[in-house]
């Protein structure tokens, strides 16, 4: 079996009003694909990188070509999402599964190929990374950055910030690792309170980038479109309000639209090279026993962030 060492650029809609609502809420659209295959042993043996013209999302959103770099004529050039996938899984060749540095890309891979007709239930399976560098080396209960996880296991990360060098550090990081048994591992690990509430991804119904930059984190959290989110119930804002602190980079907050369901809401802080912050929000749904764990753990015996 080989591993495919999987990262992804993807564009977003200008504004919600643009969102791709069918067959799924469609929060990014790819438009780089970057990946390493290495074997049982993380031995080399290929790389890959293309590029998408995206269909829906045309015009570069502020905040991906700030992070990325990428611009609007950029966008013009590639192969449509359909023939890139065919090269992808060309490539992938036949037994294998995904690594990923977090959750976002196996699942916005999955978005992009219900939205553009591909039956996506024959998916290899993805394992976050994370989980498994947390469980073997930094053991502290956190999603740490792969720049932060670079650094603990002395790789230096490639420098540019495409998808194939972020694939490419990521396997660096996956040297250091015991991938056989992180995977053995993984539904265990899974099942651990990692950082108390961090890993409802399943339930995840937004994952984006949000607003510009900020000097600093509480000023990001007074911004609306860090604040609030659309329901995908009734189509009303929802406004969060009383952010708990997890970490020093993490808020979260739990809300009820006024249709009555209710949501956790995740806010990521990153900070740049200038000192100045971006945030991304993730949306979950949320059951009984989630809304009776965050009342408890945080409601009953933490003051909520001032902003």
């Amino acid at each position: 079996m080989n591993y495919i060492i999987l990262d992804m650029e993807w564009n977003q809609p200008a504004h919600k009003s643009k969102l791709v609502k069918s067959p799924v809420n469609l929060y990014g659209e790819v438009v780089r694909m970057g990946a390493v295959k290495i074997n049982e042993k993380l031995e080399f043996i290929d790389d890959f990188k293309i590029s998408v013209k995206p269909e829906y999302y045309t015009k570069i959103h502020s905040h991906v070509k700030k992070i990325t770099g990428l611009t609007n004529n950029d966008l013009n050039y590639g192969y449509t999402f359909a023939e890139a996938y065919m090269h992808f899984m060309k490539w992938c060749k036949e037994d294998y599964v995904f690594l990923t540095w977090g959750y976002d890309d196996v699942s916005m891979l999955k978005d992009n190929m219900l939205v553009h007709g591909i039956n996506a239930d024959s998916l290899a399976p993805g394992y976050n990374l994370q989980v498994i560098f947390d469980d073997q080396i930094a053991a502290d209960r956190k999603q740490c950055s792969l720049s932060y996880a670079a650094e603990a296991v002395g790789e230096v990360p490639f420098q540019a910030h495409d998808a194939l060098s972020d694939a490419m550090t990521t396997y660096c990081v996956c040297r250091h690792l015991n991938i056989q048994k992180g995977i053995e591992d993984y539904k265990k690990l899974r099942n651990i309170n990692f950082e108390e509430f961090e890993n409802y991804a399943d339930n995840a119904i937004y994952h984006r980038l949000v607003g510009s930059t900020y000097p600093t984190r509480n000023t990001a959290l007074k911004d609306k479109q860090v604040n609030t989110f659309i329901c995908p119930d009734c189509g009303a804002t929802v406004k969060c309000k009383n952010w708990f602190t997890q970490h020093s980079d993490k808020r979260i907050a739990m809300c009820t639209c006024p249709g009555g369901s209710e949501y956790f809401v995740r806010i990521k802080f990153s900070k740049n090279s200038d000192g100045k912050f971006t945030a991304k929000q993730i949306v979950y749904s949320i059951n009984a026993d989630e809304r009776k764990f965050y009342k408890k753990k945080f409601m009953k015996k933490k003051t909520p962030a001032r902003v």
